[in-house]
């Protein structure tokens, strides 16, 4: 079938939130090319197919002029300063889109920048974040410090969110920070934290 099209929110931030982690487990092809077309189809993409690809159109395969629409409009939503804005463009980037690097990339940022907000807000953030992090760890190792946890202030909840997502974005470039942060992590007061 067609994309799927998102229910609209009850009100609150927590139904983008659930819909962006329900998102992470819908499985979607991922981009590939031709081996044999891929230099024509590159020579034939005509301008409104590129725009179509950067909202996330794989194969030249055309996108519904409403479909496409939709998903444009969400890419400025990204911007908001309003967390339950960004849940829910992300949701709808993630759930209707294909997931080019334009959408991953702005979604990342997006979703990192709104980690400083309240601790309430962080988690529902940090639930959006990990299932898009297992997929996708690329778009969200270049923010690895802001998953750091900040043993002051991070409730637990917070801190164990923190730590499964710092195990997915580890890398041959920053296990060794990586390491250095988990080793400081087990003078930490919260025994069950240090368990886990």
């Amino acid at each position: 079938g067609g994309p799927q099209t998102a229910k609209p929110s009850s009100g609150g931030v927590e139904s983008p939130a659930a819909e962006a982690q329900a998102a992470g487990y819908h499985e979607m092809p991922r981009s590939h090319k031709s081996k044999d077309s891929s230099h024509v189809r590159s020579a034939v993409l005509s301008r409104a197919e590129s725009s179509d690809m950067s909202l996330g159109a794989m194969d030249g395969a055309a996108m519904e002029p409403d479909h496409k629409a939709l998903l444009r409009a969400c890419l400025p939503l990204l911007s908001s300063r309003n967390s339950g804005v960004v849940l829910g463009a992300v949701a709808m980037l993630w759930s209707c889109g294909r997931r080019s690097r334009t959408a991953m990339t702005r979604s990342a940022a997006a979703l990192v920048r709104h980690l400083r907000g309240a601790r309430e807000v962080q988690y529902l953030v940090l639930n959006a974040i990990l299932p898009m992090a297992a997929e996708y760890p690329e778009y969200f190792q270049p923010h690895i410090a802001d998953f750091f946890v900040n043993a002051p202030t991070d409730a637990r909840f917070v801190r164990y969110l923190k730590c499964d997502i710092l195990t997915l974005l580890v890398s041959k470039d920053n296990v060794d920070i990586v390491l250095a942060e988990f080793e400081e992590y087990l003078a930490h007061p919260d025994k069950k934290f240090v368990r886990c």
